[in-house]
């Protein structure tokens, strides 16, 4: 599919470098960059902590629990939930 963007002069001039110094074309620069930005976005996914005085020796069926964000084997295990960190 052939479409036209309006891209800012600076920014499509280094792009343009860019795609020259990878030996790939603009296109083909633009077109990775939507997609790294679209596989971006479906892995976001939100990141918990947790506070202990417990060593991490946790066994499958513990990391399973952090996994599953299962609070009431969470609690069994002493850890508290101190924040949610969205990462991107």
């Amino acid at each position: 599919m052939q479409t036209t963007l309006r891209i800012d002069d600076d920014l499509h001039r280094r792009a343009k470098m860019e795609a020259l110094r990878r030996g790939i074309t603009l296109t083909q620069m633009v077109e990775a960059g939507l997609k790294a930005q679209l596989v971006e976005e479906k892995m976001a996914f939100k990141l918990h902590t947790f506070s202990s005085d417990v060593p991490f020796d946790f066994t499958p069926e513990q990391l399973k629990a952090l996994i599953n964000d299962d609070s009431e084997q969470i609690a069994k295990m002493g850890l508290l939930l101190e924040e949610e960190t969205p990462i991107q």
